[in-house]
């Protein structure tokens, strides 16, 4: 399985592509974090990171720059553990050809907000829950599709957010 992670960079990817005009080096802590769950949880998947953010900001243009790669990798899966205030028509189109060719795309529903591409109806939105199952409260009840555990410890520290839960909800597909 053929996994992406559009983010801020992966050291724990098989293949690393900066669409930016930033630094590959810099900005990779969100991104080694969602690698490292999927990894975790599917070692055997290739993981290919592509590498979205500018000084930890993700726009319309670099995620349309990043879903391009995609196709262009011919990935099975991907995870975008992060949102837009707004979509754009370009972004959408891509999307829908994406998911036309069979690719899924995971996408972390917002902490307290609602984003994109998470609110589009063509990737499924995941929202993050207790291990009880109830939702986060950071969770906005009707923008998820799919509830996932979003606790995670990497490096001594405890990780929590629908970024997380939709790491993990990857992995599982993978």
């Amino acid at each position: 399985m053929k996994v992406a992670i559009l983010d801020s960079g992966c050291r724990y990817a098989d293949k690393n592509i900066n669409v930016t005009n930033e630094d590959e080096l810099r900005d990779r802590g969100h991104g080694n974090v969602v690698g490292s769950i999927i990894k975790d949880i599917a070692p055997n998947c290739y993981l290919v990171s592509i590498k979205v953010t500018e000084h930890g900001v993700c726009n319309n243009e670099l995620l349309a720059r990043g879903l391009v790669q995609c196709l262009i990798e011919e990935v099975d899966i991907i995870n975008i553990s992060l949102g837009l205030s707004a979509m754009t028509d370009n972004v959408a189109g891509l999307i829908d050809f994406l998911v036309g060719e069979g690719v899924t795309i995971i996408c972390a529903s917002g902490n307290n907000c609602v984003c994109y591409p998470a609110n589009y109806p063509k990737v499924i939105s995941v929202g993050a829950c207790s291990s009880d199952g109830k939702p986060t409260d950071y969770t906005l009840f009707g923008y998820y599709d799919v509830l996932e555990r979003d606790r995670y410890e990497y490096q001594g520290r405890i990780y929590y957010g629908t970024s997380f839960a939709c790491a993990r909800y990857t992995g599982k597909l993978a």
